[in-house]
């Protein structure tokens, strides 16, 4: 992945004077290395650093260095600004961003949303295109439980299955079914503006594979220059596995992004990252056998 990448960027860079980009921020890359990994981050009563993490720091400090990314926080002012044309550097100069690594609820809800400048001056939309990445990912996703105390186990229940089971809700929900007219309709308090927007990618994959074609046309497909974006997602799904997944997944990887910054940033060194990475870990996590920090190559 990484080599191909980086020669990509620096084709994209040369084609300005140095103010293109090849994607928003670093952040956004960890999702294919995370996704990809050899052992989840728990194995047993061990931390375990799999290579693909350290790949990844590397990767991010390559692209920082090179000026691939746009040096933006992940969702800050600036990395929205780069989805609508309008990000600038420090010293006023523009920067344009040539792509985003998103998860699939990225495009109705962050990408779609920031397309367009809040003054309306400037707007990317029929500019989009989508692709599968070099690497499968899956990023975020919507989890439901239901508590072990809970008062009314058996409607917990019955919810769960409704949203995750239910293939009506499920078209519905991916379609745009739930306008501001048909919320308020179910409860005339929801707030004026309020709606679902078409596009989230569902769970069911006999309700992707019946709805699919129906993303041919529409608001995403207009965005997107007529092109069917569920078709890629739909192709890439079953790429992926949940078999790394645990519970400590978000909380591990958000100790990771203070230090990173501060080393892409040249704040700290790779060592004084990663030993607070893992002190960081220890301090949720007490009961874990942390490794040594990795040694760089």
């Amino acid at each position: 992945m990484a080599d191909r990448h980086l020669a990509t960027a620096a084709t994209i860079q040369a084609c300005g004077t140095g103010d293109y980009s090849m994607v928003g921020t670093s952040g956004e890359l960890s999702s294919p290395f995370y996704t990809n990994r050899t052992d989840p981050w728990i194995v047993g009563d061990q931390f375990v650093i799999d290579p693909l993490v350290v790949e990844y720091v590397h990767f991010a400090k390559l692209m920082r260095d090179s000026s691939y990314e746009s040096g933006a926080g992940q969702w800050s002012e600036g990395w929205f600004a780069g989805m609508n044309g309008t990000l600038t550097t420090a010293d006023g100069t523009p920067k344009q961003v040539f792509g985003y690594f998103l998860p699939t609820w990225g495009l109705p809800y962050v990408l779609i949303p920031n397309s367009t400048s809040q003054d309306g001056s400037s707007s990317t939309a029929d500019d989009w295109g989508l692709v599968t990445g070099p690497l499968p990912y899956q990023w975020g996703g919507t989890w439901f439980g239901a508590l072990q105390s809970s008062q009314n186990p058996e409607l917990a229940q019955a919810f769960i299955a409704f949203v995750a089971l239910n293939g009506d809700f499920q078209t519905r929900w991916a379609t745009g079914y739930y306008t501001n007219e048909v919320l308020r309709s179910i409860n005339p308090d929801v707030p004026e503006g309020l709606y679902h927007p078409a596009g989230d990618f569902v769970s069911s994959q006999v309700v992707v594979a019946a709805i699919t074609d129906s993303f041919d046309t529409g608001s995403v497909a207009d965005f997107m220059g007529g092109q069917n974006t569920y078709h890629v997602f739909a192709e890439s799904a079953p790429l992926l596995s949940a078999r790394l997944m645990t519970g400590a997944d978000d909380s591990i990887q958000r100790a990771l992004n203070d230090p990173l910054a501060a080393y892409l940033n040249d704040t700290l060194t790779e060592a004084e990252m990663w030993q607070q990475f893992i002190d960081a870990v220890a301090n949720e996590n007490p009961d874990l056998i942390m490794p040594e920090p990795p040694v760089s190559s």
